[in-house]
Order: structure tokens, then C-alpha cells, then sequence
């Protein structure tokens, strides 16, 4: 079964590193997709890098608030750890990341404690990673049609009603960044055949259905979630 696995600390040299690294082990030829997490509070880590990584800290904007560059540099260095170098991130027209001089293509996503990098040499792809959070119980209406609210009302369960709608974000997320449409909305535009099995706690494969203006397309997605994130990618 697709699920991720923390990735060899010799590989990373991890010297009491705040920081941990995944990556799928996923049958996909040509995709891989990687993750890091914050263990220890933002000072603990401003600390650990000025000795272990100062480099990193030069290309993190400081007049950024705190969680918009929690999430440059947990994506820059996780970047960094897997290519070996700093690699410049730019973007094109459509706000879609790209690694300067070098021919992957790249997605990113970055929440509290948490970024994802999707890489592959020959395909378009995106990912979206979220911290789970009880709020989005609240803001569900902003983003489901009528018959998914309806849906999400039969689910008592707290835990497993954030789950499926932090899940359903994520989806969302997923199919607007690989759009590159603008004004492409949940509700009417991005199609899910059913929403009650996503409550599983366990890596999913699912299509979803992007009517554009432009064209329409079937997007193939896997979601991940644990005690605390969720994590929707792309996967052919």
C-alpha cells in the first residue's frame, strides 16, 4: 500500500535537526513527492540554523509574517537537502513554482509545521498539504455545493467530519493548481463522485472532474493523511 516513510537520517545528516523528511513510496514512474515537518518551536529553529544551516536564513525574506516564512524555508530547504544545492524558486505566469536551471517540474505547498514538494522530470503535477484544524467546520458552506453540505451534516464524528473536510480542501487545492484557470470555484467547477469514503484514515486514490472554461479534465489524485496533516497530490 502507498503510504510514506520517514527518509534515512544518514542521507540528511540530521545533527539534533529540528527538521524530519518523508517521501512516498508510491508505484509511480516519474513522480515522487516529499514532505518535511517542524519538530521543535520557530526560535528553537532560528537557533539550530544560524550554526548548522545560515545559508538558508539569507533567502527568507525577513519582513515576511512569521507563518509565510515558516513556509519558505521548511519548502527551501527541504529543496535543498534533496538537490544537494540552493536551487532558485521562481514562478510563471499562472503562479506556478519552478526550479531555476534545472528541467523538473515542480509543486509546493507549505502549512503550519509542514511543506510538500511533488518533483518529476516529464510530467505536470501539484500537491497540496494541510494542517487539520476543527475552524474548517465552520467555513465548510464557503466551499461545498448543497449536496456535499448535506453529506458532510450526516457525519457526527468531529475527528473524521475535519478529515473529510480538510481532505476535500486539499482536493480543491490540487485541482486549482493544476488548472491554471483563474476564478475556478468548488462548488460548480471541481466534481468529486462521492465524498463518504474519504473519511478513511489511510492513503486514498480518487478522479476528480475540472470543468474549466476552457476544457474539462479528470484529474487522478492519492491523499494521505495522519494524526495531523493531509496531503493530496497528483499521480499520473
Amino acid at each position: 500500500m502507498d503510504s510514506f516513510c520517514e527518509l534515512d537520517c544518514n542521507n540528511f545528516d540530521y545533527n539534533n535537526s529540528p527538521f524530519r523528511f518523508y517521501k512516498t513510496n508510491i508505484n509511480r514512474e516519474n513522480i515522487q513527492i516529499f514532505m518535511i515537518k517542524l519538530i521543535q518551536n520557530w526560535n528553537a529553529t532560528m537557533e539550530w540554523l544560524a550554526v548548522h544551516e545560515p545559508r538558508i536564513l539569507e533567502i527568507v525574506p525577513q519582513e515576511l509574517p512569521c507563518n509565510r516564512k515558516e513556509g519558505i524555508l521548511l519548502s527551501r530547504y527541504l529543496i535543498l537537502k534533496l538537490f544537494g544545492n540552493f536551487i532558485q524558486v521562481d514562478y510563471n505566469d499562472y503562479k506556478k513554482p519552478f526550479l531555476v536551471g534545472r528541467s523538473e517540474n515542480i509543486s509546493i505547498s507549505h502549512t503550519k509545521g509542514a511543506a510538500a514538494l511533488w518533483v518529476s522530470p516529464t510530467l505536470n503535477g501539484a500537491v497540496d498539504i494541510q494542517i487539520m484544524k476543527l475552524k474548517i467546520n465552520q467555513l465548510y458552506p464557503y466551499f461545498l455545493n448543497q449536496w456535499q453540505q448535506e453529506e458532510i451534516i450526516k457525519i457526527k464524528d468531529l475527528y473524521f467530519r475535519t478529515l473529510l473536510l480538510t481532505r476535500l480542501w486539499t482536493i480543491k487545492e490540487v485541482c486549482i493548481k493544476y488548472s491554471e484557470e483563474k476564478y475556478l470555484g468548488f462548488k460548480n467547477n471541481i466534481i468529486i463522485p462521492t465524498i463518504a469514503s474519504l473519511t478513511a484514515k489511510n492513503i486514498l486514490k480518487m478522479d476528480a472532474v475540472i470543468r474549466g472554461k476552457c476544457a474539462t479534465k479528470i484529474l487522478s489524485m492519492s491523499s494521505f493523511c495522519d494524526d495531523k496533516y493531509v496531503i493530496t497530490f497528483t499521480i499520473k
